[in-house]
Protein backbone atom coordinates (compact mmCIF):
# COMPACT_ATOMS: atom_id res chain seq x y z
CA UNK A 1 0.00 0.00 0.00
CA UNK A 2 2.73 2.60 0.81
CA UNK A 3 4.31 1.86 -2.59
CA UNK A 4 1.02 2.64 -4.35
CA UNK A 5 0.69 5.92 -2.43
CA UNK A 6 4.32 6.79 -3.23
CA UNK A 7 3.74 6.07 -6.93
CA UNK A 8 0.51 8.08 -6.93
CA UNK A 9 2.12 11.06 -5.17
CA UNK A 10 5.18 11.05 -7.45
CA UNK A 11 2.94 10.88 -10.53
CA UNK A 12 0.83 13.74 -9.16
CA UNK A 13 3.94 15.79 -8.44
CA UNK A 14 5.27 15.23 -11.97
CA UNK A 15 1.88 16.21 -13.43
CA UNK A 16 1.77 19.41 -11.35
CA UNK A 17 5.32 20.41 -12.25
CA UNK A 18 4.68 19.65 -15.92
CA UNK A 19 1.49 21.73 -15.88
CA UNK A 20 3.27 24.69 -14.23
CA UNK A 21 6.16 24.58 -16.70
CA UNK A 22 3.79 24.26 -19.66
CA UNK A 23 1.67 27.21 -18.52
CA UNK A 24 4.74 29.40 -17.94
CA UNK A 25 6.15 28.56 -21.37
CA UNK A 26 2.78 29.21 -23.00
CA UNK A 27 2.40 32.56 -21.27
CA UNK A 28 5.94 33.53 -22.26
CA UNK A 29 5.24 32.65 -25.86
CA UNK A 30 1.93 34.54 -25.76
CA UNK A 31 3.66 37.66 -24.43
CA UNK A 32 6.37 37.40 -27.07
CA UNK A 33 3.85 36.97 -29.89
CA UNK A 34 1.69 39.79 -28.58
CA UNK A 35 4.72 42.11 -28.36
CA UNK A 36 5.70 41.17 -31.94
CA UNK A 37 2.17 42.05 -33.09
CA UNK A 38 2.37 45.44 -31.37
CA UNK A 39 5.72 46.15 -33.02
CA UNK A 40 4.41 45.07 -36.43
CA UNK A 41 1.35 47.29 -36.00
CA UNK A 42 3.52 50.27 -35.00
CA UNK A 43 5.80 49.82 -38.02
CA UNK A 44 2.77 49.43 -40.28
CA UNK A 45 1.27 52.71 -39.02
CA UNK A 46 4.60 54.50 -39.48
CA UNK A 47 5.08 53.18 -43.03
CA UNK A 48 1.51 54.18 -43.90
CA UNK A 49 2.00 57.67 -42.47
CA UNK A 50 5.25 58.16 -44.38
CA UNK A 51 3.61 56.94 -47.60
CA UNK A 52 0.68 59.34 -47.15
CA UNK A 53 3.12 62.18 -46.50
CA UNK A 54 5.05 61.42 -49.68
CA UNK A 55 1.85 61.25 -51.75
CA UNK A 56 0.64 64.56 -50.35
CA UNK A 57 3.92 66.40 -50.97
CA UNK A 58 4.16 65.02 -54.50
CA UNK A 59 0.54 65.97 -55.28
CA UNK A 60 1.01 69.47 -53.86
CA UNK A 61 4.22 69.90 -55.86
CA UNK A 62 2.36 68.92 -59.05
CA UNK A 63 -0.41 71.34 -58.10
CA UNK A 64 2.15 74.11 -57.67
CA UNK A 65 3.42 73.68 -61.22
CA UNK A 66 -0.11 73.28 -62.57
CA UNK A 67 -0.15 69.54 -63.19
CA UNK A 68 -2.87 68.51 -60.76
CA UNK A 69 -4.07 69.05 -57.23
CA UNK A 70 -4.10 67.22 -53.94
CA UNK A 71 -7.60 66.24 -52.91
CA UNK A 72 -9.03 67.40 -49.59
CA UNK A 73 -9.01 63.73 -48.54
CA UNK A 74 -5.27 63.55 -49.23
CA UNK A 75 -4.78 66.73 -47.21
CA UNK A 76 -6.64 65.17 -44.29
CA UNK A 77 -4.59 61.97 -44.60
CA UNK A 78 -1.42 64.08 -44.54
CA UNK A 79 -2.59 65.83 -41.39
CA UNK A 80 -3.39 62.46 -39.79
CA UNK A 81 -0.03 61.10 -40.94
CA UNK A 82 1.79 64.03 -39.40
CA UNK A 83 0.09 63.35 -36.06
CA UNK A 84 0.90 59.62 -36.27
CA UNK A 85 4.55 60.37 -36.98
CA UNK A 86 4.66 62.88 -34.15
CA UNK A 87 3.18 60.28 -31.76
CA UNK A 88 5.55 57.54 -32.97
CA UNK A 89 8.49 59.90 -32.48
CA UNK A 90 7.33 60.73 -28.95
CA UNK A 91 6.92 57.05 -28.06
CA UNK A 92 10.36 56.38 -29.49
CA UNK A 93 12.07 53.11 -28.73
CA UNK A 94 9.36 51.88 -26.36
CA UNK A 95 7.90 49.69 -29.10
CA UNK A 96 10.07 50.22 -32.17
CA UNK A 97 13.83 49.74 -32.30
CA UNK A 98 16.32 52.41 -31.24
CA UNK A 99 17.44 52.80 -34.87
CA UNK A 100 13.87 53.29 -36.11
CA UNK A 101 13.22 55.79 -33.32
CA UNK A 102 16.40 57.66 -34.29
CA UNK A 103 15.24 57.80 -37.91
CA UNK A 104 11.93 59.35 -36.86
CA UNK A 105 13.70 61.75 -34.52
CA UNK A 106 16.04 62.88 -37.32
CA UNK A 107 13.03 63.33 -39.61
CA UNK A 108 11.24 65.47 -37.02
CA UNK A 109 14.31 67.60 -36.29
CA UNK A 110 15.53 67.98 -39.88
CA UNK A 111 16.24 71.42 -41.17
CA UNK A 112 13.50 72.57 -43.47
CA UNK A 113 14.32 75.12 -46.10
CA UNK A 114 11.30 77.42 -46.38
CA UNK A 115 13.48 80.06 -48.09
CA UNK A 116 13.27 78.11 -51.33
CA UNK A 117 10.29 78.25 -53.63
CA UNK A 118 7.28 76.19 -52.58
CA UNK A 119 7.89 73.51 -55.21
CA UNK A 120 11.48 72.92 -54.05
CA UNK A 121 10.30 72.88 -50.45
CA UNK A 122 7.67 70.22 -51.20
CA UNK A 123 10.13 68.11 -53.18
CA UNK A 124 12.62 68.36 -50.30
CA UNK A 125 9.91 67.20 -47.89
CA UNK A 126 9.01 64.31 -50.19
CA UNK A 127 12.68 63.31 -50.41
CA UNK A 128 13.05 63.43 -46.60
CA UNK A 129 9.94 61.27 -46.11
CA UNK A 130 11.15 58.82 -48.78
CA UNK A 131 14.56 58.45 -47.16
CA UNK A 132 12.93 57.86 -43.77
CA UNK A 133 10.57 55.31 -45.33
CA UNK A 134 13.50 53.37 -46.78
CA UNK A 135 15.26 53.32 -43.39
CA UNK A 136 12.11 52.39 -41.45
CA UNK A 137 11.31 49.51 -43.82
CA UNK A 138 14.84 48.14 -43.49
CA UNK A 139 14.78 48.49 -39.71
CA UNK A 140 11.30 46.96 -39.41
CA UNK A 141 12.44 43.88 -41.32
CA UNK A 142 15.46 43.54 -39.05
CA UNK A 143 13.55 44.22 -35.83
CA UNK A 144 10.66 41.90 -36.71
CA UNK A 145 13.06 39.32 -38.16
CA UNK A 146 11.22 39.20 -41.47
CA UNK A 147 13.12 37.50 -44.29
CA UNK A 148 11.75 39.35 -47.31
Amino acid sequence: MPTAIYTLLSSLLVAIVTAIVTVRLSLGRFRTERWWERKADAYSRIVGALSDSIRFCDAEAKNFIGEGAASPELGQRYSDAWHKLERATAIGAYIISDDAASTLDRLARREKNPGTDHYSFLMGESKAYSAALTEIRREAKRDLQVER
